[in-house]
């Protein structure tokens, strides 16, 4: 009936922040066979919300192991777990890898080489 389309099992997630400094999100996103049903959507046992349609749900989980528990309409049941990772343990790396790309990638584009 519903299947993860986003996170996998056991991912880790790395949610960076902002120019501002700002937490991000990262969207969370289920099919359901009739996407007109209703899904509730729990994180750690706390409901979060309800999505019918367009089964996504934007979250700023803390760093750490999480839960995810979605039920739909008829009682079924899926679960997810998955880990954010800690920003502040590796950002600098990921920041400079991060621009080195994008500038690479724009680049490329300028010169005509994509």
């Amino acid at each position: 009936m519903m299947e993860f389309i986003y996170p996998g099992a056991n991912d880790k997630i790395y949610i960076p922040r902002s120019v501002e400094g700002e937490p991000g999100n990262v969207v969370f996103e289920v099919a359901h066979r009739d996407a007109s049903s209703k899904i509730f959507w729990h994180l750690d046992q706390q409901f979060i919300g309800t999505t019918s349609y367009i089964h996504q749900k934007a979250l700023s989980p803390t760093p750490g192991q999480h839960l995810i528990t979605l039920t739909d309409e008829q009682g079924n049941t899926l679960k997810r777990l998955f880990t954010i990772l800690n920003p502040a343990a590796n950002s600098g790396q990921k920041w400079i890898l991060n621009y080195f790309l994008i500038l690479q990638k724009t680049e490329s584009y300028e010169t005509g080489n994509n």
